[in-house]
């Protein structure tokens, strides 16, 4: 969710982020990133990072549709869980069965 709202510019730095305590989770801090979040929950910068110059730059990134971020308020929420049917190319430029029949041999 970091990542795909521009708050972070890699996955690693994402990971990061959230790791160190930097985000809330529905008003909560949570630092585990691979929390699987459900529709309706609010992630949010906590006050104290909000003037921070890690997330004073540029984040003109465009989120998913799942995704509603609020720029002004640092604060991204889920609308809705990505299903597979809505994905576009350029979200992601992968062939998901490709890479299931890849892991799959195993």
């Amino acid at each position: 969710m970091i990542l795909q709202s521009g708050f972070a510019r890699t996955i690693m730095q994402a990971r990061q982020m959230v790791v160190h305590g930097h985000f809330l989770l529905n008003g909560h801090k949570h630092n585990v990133p691979s929390y699987f979040v459900n529709a309706g929950d609010v992630i949010t910068i906590k006050e104290s990072l909000k003037s921070s110059e890690l997330y004073s730059g540029d984040n003109s990134q465009k989120s998913p549709l799942w995704l509603s971020s609020n720029k002004a308020n640092f604060s991204v929420t889920v609308t809705d869980l990505p299903h597979t049917e809505e994905r576009d190319v350029a979200e992601l430029p992968a062939d998901v069965l490709k890479v299931i029949e890849y892991y799959a041999r195993a």
